[in-house]
């Protein structure tokens, strides 16, 4: 292992144990076999769930060892407007105005709201999907790492899941994700490998300090080569002559709970193929195979059971967490165990925000408007209803009182008037400064 690691080609190699005696055996990373695959996997998530905390846990505690700093990309918006001609009345589209907030990374934000609230205007916005035109005009600030969209290739930067599915229905769940990771790439992975591996050299940390399937799965899935660990779940890749980086895909259909169905095709309505839920899972796996450090998801539960979405919101929880990315996340009424999940909430109603800030803090706010959360309803349907009139008058306090809607308008501007609001412009309008590294976290080329 040791003369492994000293070998220019180091960060290719992945060193295995063997499975007939006790010596190891040295293998190119990208050209792992589909058994030593399953293995380097298995090994290194130690579960057969979808969870992938032991895994992300490990990689961390060998970076913070060396002192390797993650790439980091932290969010800030200022007086974001969004106006579009388009038909009035019913067909109407959502406009999201006065907002100015931001977010650091290494948190997870739920985005709550009723429909037509702007949620998904919004999401796109801050993803770089709509830019101004003749008939759109997208007014404000939108900076990652206090650098405008000018200054660097936002789409290559961030991942944004869509609110619809949209598939090649006849490639297989398995070709879907590793196309979709053959098309991204590998991020930033393969530049903290490269410092990794450097700084523990540099400090003679002992190859057997280093878990081997750890190390294996770091190797496959920076590996700069077409096809992603990541997809396969149970076979070798067919979408390429070589299976090659193939952890990255792997892994999403492990977690995502996609192994069943790897090898069906996605289908459409001429040909049957998976079901809706899986569909709606294909749709995340596709942008969580890109090894982005920024995610928007929109309503990525729909079609699936509250099971299914906490385990989802679990992983990418932890991902959040412990590798400091930086998540917002549109859901439609998440069960309990999902809401408590979040960092923060972003509540919106036509258009606006009425409050975005610690998830602890949310429910005291409207207490202090004069609506209280009944007892047996969840805290994010509270949510969901309290911006509406009718759902005024179900939490208003003292039901005695004559009830009187409080507007959008007058809701966003109690919360910038609070305590909370007052702390979220403060940060938002403080001058970012980022390091090198974080510099270095942002595409600039095509």
């Amino acid at each position: 292992m040791e003369e492994a690691s000293q070998r220019p080609d180091a960060h290719r190699l992945a060193v295995l144990p063997s499975r007939a005696n006790s010596s190891v055996a040295v293998i190119e990373a990208k050209t792992l076999t589909t058994s030593d695959q399953q293995l380097v996997l298995s090994r290194a998530t130690e579960t057969k769930g979808q969870d992938n905390d032991r895994l992300l846990t490990k990689i961390r505690e060998r970076q913070d060892r060396v002192g390797v700093e993650r790439a980091r990309v932290a969010v800030q918006f200022r007086d974001v407007s969004f106006e579009a001609e388009v038909l009035v009345g019913s067909a109407g589209l959502p406009s999201v105005s006065n907002t100015f907030k931001s977010w650091a990374q290494g948190r997870m934000c739920l985005m709550l709201g009723p429909p037509a609230s702007g949620k998904s205007s919004l999401l796109k916005i801050l993803a770089g999907k709509i830019r101004g035109n003749k008939l759109i005009q997208v007014k404000g600030d939108v900076l990652y790492n206090g650098k405008n969209f000018k200054e660097f290739v936002v789409e290559r930067s961030s991942g944004y899941v869509e609110q619809t599915d949209q598939h090649y229905p006849p490639l297989t769940v398995r070709e879907t994700l590793d196309f979709a990771a053959w098309c991204q790439g590998t991020g930033c992975r393969e530049d903290e490998l490269l410092e990794l591996l450097k700084r523990e050299k540099e400090l003679k940390v002992p190859s057997k300090d280093c878990d081997p399937y750890v190390d294996a799965y770091l190797k496959a899935d920076a590996a700069s080569t077409p096809d992603h660990i990541a997809t396969e779940a149970s076979h070798c890749c067919v979408c390429s002559p070589s299976a090659i980086h193939q952890s990255t895909a792997f892994t999403a259909l492990k977690l995502l709970g996609l192994g069943v169905c790897c090898d069906t095709i996605v289908g459409d309505q001429l040909r049957r193929g998976i079901s809706g839920g899986q569909k709606k899972r294909v749709t995340s796996g596709e942008v969580i195979v890109g090894g982005k450090k920024v995610l928007f998801m929109d309503e990525i539960s729909t079609g699936l059971d509250s099971a299914t979405t906490f385990l989802i919101t679990k992983c990418l929880s932890n991902f959040c967490h412990i590798l400091e990315g930086t998540l917002l996340v549109a859901l439609l009424q998440p069960p309990p165990e999902t809401y408590n999940l979040f960092d923060d909430v972003m509540l919106m109603s036509q258009g606006h925000i009425v409050f975005h800030g610690p998830r602890e803090e949310v429910m005291p706010f409207f207490s202090k408007l004069g609506f209280e959360c009944p007892e047996g309803k969840g805290d994010a349907d509270f949510l969901q209803d309290v911006t509406i009139e009718k759902g005024q008058q179900m939490f208003q306090k003292g039901q005695s009182r004559k009830h009187e809607y409080m507007t959008a308008p007058a809701m966003a501007a109690a919360f910038y008037e609070s305590k909370t609001g007052k702390c979220a412009l403060e940060a938002a309008g403080a001058a970012y400064e980022c390091t090198q590294r974080q510099t270095d976290s942002l595409v600039t080329t095509q």
